[in-house]
């Protein structure tokens, strides 16, 4: 159908004429809006890729032509629900292209209409999705002859958040891009006059803030390339003035680092006057304190001598009564040494003539055998500790638990029995470094507390725990008095 029917149709002779342009700009697919000087032109191609847009949602070139309509309706009208409609396209136009390669030009756009509503909005979000836009499209560009727009946008919009953040990361990586849409651009180019001369501007930013020589030498130099490569006189003029400017300050700031380094001239011959005083100063002091100090030495060396001979003298009485002592101790030692091989005698002697008694008694008798037993074992592990044969430890350990095997389970004194049991095999691990007595000792331990649980739970909880049998504390004080 003709668009222009949704218009009217027929009129006079300027509608037919703007009409035919309506007509011309949609058969020949043009993408410039700005050449629909009339606002019903402009309406008409807008409602007309609308349309083509619905019915054709994954055709990303009418989402684009909507939103470049939309956008170029926003320039003229200043209605802001525009610009929101023309990004929405532009993003859907992005969704719709399926080849990555395609998508650079979307992309550009996107990042174009993002710029200029965070110009009238002043949204952060708007910028940081603007660079993320012409981030994506320099990415997805194959060709380095068709990056420089991409990148030179991107350097615009770093540069506009570095305006805003004051953050030098932004600044740097705007004189980057600006560098590669440089680098990539030809000077048959009429664009490389506004690349070199972005260029200048953002160097001259970064020498106001870093006064570093080089971004100011850097500026001058691409802001007379861009001069040399504009064709037009007036645009050139501009640039020639704004080159002047740009060696103005370069002279100015040799011209106070020339003064400054005079200054710092002057300042340092009177500095070194100052410190030609002052080392005097320091020598005569550092020779005086020299002298204080030979002097102090001296005197410190007269005491550390005095004090070193009183020192001697201490050492030496400390010296002479530790060795009374230590003679005193020795004469002591020997003594107990004397004393103590009297007793083990003595108790060598009842142990030896003991043990065959007591071995005696248990085989003719059955009365008492368990106790009688347990006192077996004890004397059994004292001969153990005093002639330290392995043997008499290892009878005593099968005397107790022979004793504990013969003593049932009800009975009261089982559980100090299995005491006694642990207690003898753990001194053999002790002595022989054996685990598997450490281990039975611990089952034995267990199975006293296991017993003497159950035990209690069968009798009055408020009656006082069992003793131990009166066979085993008589041994007990026995061999104590041996």
């Amino acid at each position: 159908m003709d668009p222009t029917v949704q218009s009217g149709g027929k009129g006079n002779l300027a509608q037919r004429i703007w009409s035919a342009i309506v007509r011309l700009f949609i058969r020949k697919r043009t993408t410039d809006f700005t050449i629909l000087k009339k606002r019903e032109e402009l309406e008409i191609v807008v409602n007309y890729y609308q349309r083509e847009a619905e019915k054709t949602p994954k055709n990303p070139f009418n989402h684009q032509q909507v939103g470049s309509g939309l956008e170029e309706r926003f320039r003229r009208s200043g209605n802001v629900s525009d610009l929101h409609s023309a990004i929405s396209n532009f993003q859907m136009a992005v969704r719709a292209t399926v080849d990555d390669v395609e998508k650079p030009p979307h992309l550009h756009r996107l990042g174009c209409a993002l710029q200029i509503r965070f110009g009238h909005l002043k949204i952060l979000a708007d910028l940081d999705d603007a660079i993320s836009s012409f981030q994506m499209a320099v990415r997805l560009t194959p060709n380095n002859a068709d990056l420089p727009p991409h990148l030179h946008r991107l350097g615009w919009v770093l540069r506009i958040r570095f305006e805003r953040l004051n953050n030098l990361a932004d600044l740097d990586g705007a004189i980057s891009n600006f560098q590669l849409a440089v680098r990539f651009t030809p000077d048959s180019n009429p664009e490389k006059p506004l690349f070199l001369g972005d260029l200048g501007d953002v160097h001259m930013i970064r020498f106001e803030c870093l006064h570093q020589p080089t971004d100011l030498e850097i500026a001058i130099s691409s802001t007379r390339r861009a001069s040399e490569l504009t064709p037009d006189q007036n645009q050139r003029m501009l640039r020639a003035a704004r080159l002047k400017e740009l060696e103005q300050v370069n002279a100015k700031r040799i011209r106070d680092e020339w003064h400054a380094a005079e200054a710092r001239h002057r300042e340092g011959e009177h500095i070194a006057a100052e410190v030609r005083r002052i080392e005097a100063q320091r020598i005569e002091k550092e020779r005086m304190a020299a002298e204080a100090r030979r002097l102090e030495e001296e005197r410190l060396a007269a005491e550390a001598r005095r004090l070193e001979e009183e020192r001697l003298a201490a050492e030496a009485r400390r010296l002479e009564e530790e060795r009374l002592a230590a003679e005193a101790r020795r004469l002591e030692e020997e003594r107990l040494a004397a004393e103590a091989r009297r007793r083990c005698a003595r108790s060598q002697t009842n142990l030896e003539s003991m043990i065959p008694f007591m071995q005696q008694s248990i085989e003719l008798t059955s009365e008492d055998r368990e106790d009688r037993l347990i006192i077996l074992g004890e004397v059994l592990q004292a001969r153990f500790h005093s002639l330290d044969e392995a043997t008499d430890m290892e009878n005593a350990i099968s005397t107790y638990q022979k004793a504990v095997n013969l003593t049932p389970d009800q009975h009261p004194a089982k559980s100090t029995r299995l005491v006694v049991l642990g207690d003898a095999l753990r001194s053999r691990s002790r002595r022989f470094e054996s685990v598997g007595d450490l281990n039975s000792a611990i089952s034995s331990y267990r199975r006293a507390a296991n017993h003497q649980e159950a035990f209690l739970k069968q009798t009055d909880r408020s009656s006082s725990t069992p003793k131990k049998s009166g066979a085993v504390s008589s041994t007990t004080v026995y061999l104590k008095n041996m």
